[in-house]
């Protein structure tokens, strides 16, 4: 059961989307304060799977970086294993359904304990979870709409 789900609409065609969300270069560095996470360095690429490094603005500053990997499905959509600090983990599974030339973007995300110190962290990173990530996914879309790749006609 999953501790979150947003539901976003992104103003982009759905290979559009796609090509952004998952389509960066090697080491990719954002240029709007408002992106998170504001850099990405691919460790290894295949074709159903994608390693990165993700460097985040934490609370006071704080930079964060956390190992990601994309498991990349046929049709396109994706989960993502978050290896969080604290001791804690998270998995999100991400659906992209096109509406015409809107996608309707669909996230579950479940957050479990690695250890006995995850298992103290979850409860405030849960509460913090679900009070942050709908705006991070709210910008992630509007930057999305602004900078995704024109794909076809």
């Amino acid at each position: 059961m999953p501790y979150l789900t947003i539901e976003v609409d992104i103003a982009r065609p759905r290979a559009e989307v796609l090509a952004w969300w998952t389509g960066f270069p090697q080491d990719y560095t954002a240029t709007d304060r408002r992106e998170q996470p504001h850099r990405i360095k691919v460790v290894k690429r295949e074709p159903d799977r994608l390693e990165v490094l993700t460097w985040w603005r934490g609370l006071l500053g704080v930079e964060v970086m956390v190992p990601e990997v994309f498991h990349l499905k046929p049709n396109g959509d994706f989960d993502v294993d978050v290896t969080l600090p604290l001791g804690l983990a998270q998995h999100d599974r991400f659906t992209f359904t096109a509406q015409g030339n809107t996608t309707h973007l669909h996230v579950e995300l479940d957050l479990s304990a690695r250890n006995a110190l995850g298992t103290l962290a979850r409860p405030a990173y849960a509460l913090y979870g679900r009070r942050q990530y709908p705006i991070t996914f709210q910008t992630a879309a509007r930057l999305c709409e602004r900078d995704a790749p024109r794909v076809g006609g």
